[in-house]
């Protein structure tokens, strides 16, 4: 997964690279495409191509992420605010109790 633009993921559909222009967010920020490359590298994704729209695991629309940093990109490295943006669930699965006998 890449992305050329602050606006744009290159993703694999079904064994194709396909893009997926993101709607409603700016295509002229050098630090949103590193911002938004570094929140999308190695993640899976939820995505609608169609309708230009991506979602984290978390639900959260991943054009939603890279609003909120360009409207407040903070003192943070764009890929380092990137990879911050999303943090997926760290809790360990529940211990799996066997039933006496099985």
């Amino acid at each position: 997964m890449s992305a050329p633009g602050p606006n744009e993921i290159v993703v694999k559909l079904d064994g194709k690279d396909t893009r997926v222009k993101l709607s409603g967010v700016p295509a002229d920020s050098d630090s949103g495409r590193l911002f938004l490359q570094c929140l999308v590298a190695n993640r899976v994704l939820r995505i609608d191509a169609k309708h230009g729209r991506a979602w984290m695991l978390d639900e959260i629309e991943v054009a939603d992420h890279v609003r909120r940093y360009l409207d407040n990109p903070g003192a943070l490295d764009p890929c380092d605010a990137g990879r911050a943006a999303y943090v997926g669930a760290t809790d360990p699965l529940p211990r799996v109790q066997r039933k006496k006998g099985t």
